[in-house]
């Protein structure tokens, strides 16, 4: 049984990355890097990254990847919001003039973790970043009490974010 699903999940980032290289021949290490990330972690900041610069379709694209690899809209709805949470808190105790390691200290994270989403997250705004976590509790909000579809609040969430 495990075999099948393996194979099953590796069938389906096969589709995945010929979805994206469509007509090319080749598939590159890039693209194996783009659209596969390497740790959930990575793929939310890669998905945070894609709505925030404009590639909407990117961030569809690793979206349909998360729900191949078995999560639920729900859940990654849940991870993006933690780490657009956490790198908010991160840049406002930066802000503030805290250094790295008094913000891990203050958050209790690790500094190797602190130091990761401020590189990852130089390129947000922090009022661009109250705006996504507003949007993110309306949603959630609406999905808890069913008012909306979870796919469908976690798409236009993305499409939201910029």
């Amino acid at each position: 049984m495990n075999e099948k699903k393996t194979m099953e999940m590796v069938d389906n980032e096969l589709n995945s990355l010929i979805d994206y290289t469509g007509d090319r021949n080749e598939i590159t290490r890039e693209d194996i890097l783009l659209i596969l990330p390497q740790s959930t972690e990575e793929g939310i900041f890669k998905l945070i990254d894609y709505a925030v610069s404009g590639q909407k379709d990117q961030a569809l694209l690793m979206l349909n990847h998360f729900y191949l690899e078995g999560e639920s809209p729900f859940g990654v709805f849940s991870l993006l919001l933690r780490q657009i949470r956490m790198l908010l808190m991160v840049k406002i105790y930066n802000a503030r003039g805290l250094s790295a390691k008094a913000v891990a200290t203050e958050m209790k994270l690790a500094p190797f973790i602190v130091n990761k989403i401020l590189k990852n997250g130089k390129n947000y705004p922090i009022n661009n970043l109250w705006e996504v976590m507003v949007i993110g509790a309306d949603l959630d909000a609406q999905m808890k009490l069913g008012e909306i579809d979870q796919n469908f609040a976690l798409e236009l969430f993305l499409m939201k974010i910029r």
